[in-house]
């Protein structure tokens, strides 16, 4: 006979998950505190530990704990529809089991944000940097998507053919990873140990699920979908190798990738991090002034053009992982990724360069 009754240990550990999701939403009112003991402290610890255990695994375990969730999950909710059709769902099983749903989110939060979550709420690079974002106008945004532009095109014509493009997933890695040992020798704090970057098993799946990668908090796995574009996967793999280390808004992951790619000494890393720069830089100059847009963007090398094209051509859905974006300290959604543009000029007015 299969158990309706909640017993005593499981209460009590419903109870113990309620007081540390009550303690989290204390916490994350002290930012400070967060950078100095967590960001700094606590987190690099575990998120060394989970690369260190899964790391050397070939295939991702992210994504299988994904997949065998949702299947339990479909099963769980075909299998309550069934017996309530039957009315062979007694209102006591019910309550056990929407009990069993509530524990399970309970740890599941928990578990999220002392693994990786609380980094939402730290200081940040900005902080780390001691730079210090300002409003800016259109004027110097359109001399900073000009400079990107400058840049962009320079490096595309350093790129000889398209095959250069594609790198497997070993090179991809290996060359992303070297791109951090280097900016590490300039920012100490970006030290990168135990590489654990995966190919998404979710393949074309993942576009329509509307992401081109993503950091799993429960495995520190960074997952890459390898169906994205050639000329994107660098900046991709940057972006994720971020969120590894603990900066989770998408700015603050865009702009550490920035940092980290642009140490690259492989030129379709280099091209590949300020092409996603300006485009950032050259959608927000559109929506401000269509026509500064209209000027920047004649100036660039025509293959460069031929490039942005084919990203255009590539579709995602965004609207799910917008949402998730919004429930953690990042209101505008899927809009914060452009919010790197800010860090960027916070940067340039101080070093005077990017």
């Amino acid at each position: 006979m299969k158990q309706s009754t909640i017993s005593r240990p499981k209460w009590i550990a419903l109870v113990v998950f309620i007081v540390f999701i009550v303690l989290i939403q204390l916490v994350i009112s002290y930012s400070h505190s967060i950078e100095t003991w967590y960001s700094s402290g606590l987190y690099p610890f575990i998120a060394n530990t989970l690369r260190i255990l899964l790391g050397w695994l070939p295939f991702s375990v992210g994504d299988i704990g994904y997949m065998i969730t949702i299947l339990v999950f479909a099963f769980g909710i075909v299998r309550f529809f069934r017996k309530m059709f039957k009315r062979k769902l007694s209102w006591k099983r019910s309550g056990y089991n929407f009990f069993r749903i509530v524990l399970f989110l309970a740890i599941v939060y928990v578990v999220f944000y002392s693994f990786w979550g609380l980094n939402y709420y730290r200081k940040g690079i900005a902080f780390q940097l001691n730079i210090e974002r300002k409003p800016y106008t259109t004027d110097e945004l359109m001399d900073l998507t000009k400079s990107l532009a400058e840049q962009t095109s320079q490096y595309r014509k350093s790129i000889s053919s398209n095959s250069e493009y594609h790198l497997d997933k070993s090179e991809l890695f290996g060359l992303a990873k070297t791109a951090y040992d280097s900016v590490q020798q300039t920012y100490g704090f970006l030290q990168f140990k135990h590489k654990s970057t995966k190919a998404s098993l979710f393949g074309v799946l993942g576009n329509y699920l509307g992401y081109t990668g993503y950091y799993n908090p429960f495995s520190g796995e960074a997952q890459i979908n390898m169906k994205t574009p050639d000329v994107v996967l660098p900046a991709v793999v940057c972006h994720e190798m971020a969120h590894q280390l603990g900066y989770a808004t998408e700015d603050e992951a865009n702009f550490v990738g920035y940092l980290a790619a642009s140490h690259s000494h492989n030129k379709v890393f280099l091209y590949s991090i300020y092409l996603d720069l300006y485009r950032y830089a050259a959608s927000e100059l559109f929506v401000r002034d269509s026509s500064k847009y209209i000027l920047v963007k004649q100036s660039l090398d025509t293959l460069v053009k031929k490039d942005l094209k084919d990203i255009r051509d590539y579709k995602v859905i965004n609207v799910i992982y917008g949402q998730y974006l919004k429930a953690n300290n990042q209101p505008q959604g899927i809009d914060t990724y452009s919010d790197v543009i800010s860090l960027l000029m916070a940067y340039r007015r101080k070093y005077g360069k990017i």
